[in-house]
């Protein structure tokens, strides 16, 4: 197989600096654009360089070792280590997603290549090949960053929620929303999520009234403002409604909102301890 070291070194160019870019995104890193290149010059150099020195695979292991933490160190302005460890792991991690993605196009084509310090293709190569590589790459990188955004934007405002209601306890997860000040006579709304537990409520609340027996206490519309103009929800007066553990007094609504990551959305005002 013939191998071109231009369209190699491009390749690493371009991929160590998306690699770079990907890593920064996920971690919310504030890198300057030329740190980014910096980082994707050093790293693509130095790739075709490794692969270009016959030794053993001990050194050639630390030789790229080093080097990666070369282009880590000059595209990011980081001065923790164990940031530096996640960022560095991550660039690996996501080094092995961006080239298995390719690879699993190549094999799918059959396109001739091979592996070594670098990945070796014939000349003709579609290069729209390459760039539906990349598009799956980006595709898992933004799933990727939207799950840690998610997940750490629910550590910072999720709460842990007990509910009374119709005789039974309810465990669910809340979600602080501080968009949500409504109150009822007073008493602060929080907003169900259209989610198979809320229909579980409804259907045992009708179980109950069914059998003439006490339901969902003092059962009612409520009427209120949003930015699209009037609403009305299905409410009650829960029995019990704690916060992570605090004894809380609210009105649960039926809201219209589906979400698989909260049940309850939590009005803001309960989170002050007067409540």
């Amino acid at each position: 197989m013939r191998v071109y070291i231009e369209y190699a070194l491009l390749d690493n160019l371009f991929f160590d600096w998306l690699l770079l870019f990907a890593v920064s995104k996920t971690l919310r890193l504030s890198t300057p654009w030329w740190r980014l290149v910096l980082g994707a010059v050093l790293g693509g150099v130095g790739a075709i360089a490794i692969s270009l020195i016959s030794a053993h695979w001990l050194l050639l292991f630390l030789l790229k070792t080093a080097l990666l933490i070369v282009l880590v160190l000059a595209a990011y302005p980081i001065k923790k280590p164990k940031k530096f460890f996640v960022a560095t792991a991550l660039f690996v991690v996501y080094t092995f997603a961006l080239g298995g993605s390719i690879m699993g196009l190549f094999y799918l084509l059959k396109i001739d290549f091979t592996l070594s310090d670098t990945l070796n293709y014939v000349r003709k190569i579609p290069l729209g090949l390459i760039g539906l590589g990349t598009i799956v790459f980006i595709i898992l990188i933004g799933q990727t960053v939207k799950t840690i955004n998610n997940t750490v934007k629910m550590r910072k405002f999720g709460c842990k929620i007990s509910l009374k209601a119709c005789g039974k306890h309810y465990e669910l997860i809340g979600f602080l929303d501080s968009g949500n000040g409504l109150t009822d006579n007073g008493i602060p709304v929080c907003f169900l999520s259209d989610c198979a537990l809320a229909r579980q409520l409804k259907k045992h609340a009708a179980q109950k009234l069914l059998l003439g027996e006490a339901a969902l206490k003092n059962l009612r519309y409520i009427n209120y403002v949003t930015v699209d103009g009037r609403a009305k929800a299905l409410a009650f007066d829960a029995e019990e409604f704690l916060i992570d553990g605090v004894k809380k007094k609210c009105v649960l609504a039926f809201g219209n909102n589906s979400c698989s990551e909260f049940d309850v959305l939590v009005n803001i005002t309960l989170t002050e301890e007067s409540v």
